[in-house]
């Protein structure tokens, strides 16, 4: 896989993403896990 165009999307690499959209996920679920509590 080459990606070298694509590694930087605007300010952001690929995986500083990827880690703002495991954290987004990852807030997700614990407020959804305290409203269910």
């Amino acid at each position: 896989m080459v990606n070298t165009q694509n590694k930087k999307i605007g300010k952001f690499s690929e995986t500083q993403i990827h880690t703002h959209l495991n954290l987004d996920c990852l807030d997700v679920k614990s407020v959804k896990g305290g409203l269910k509590k």
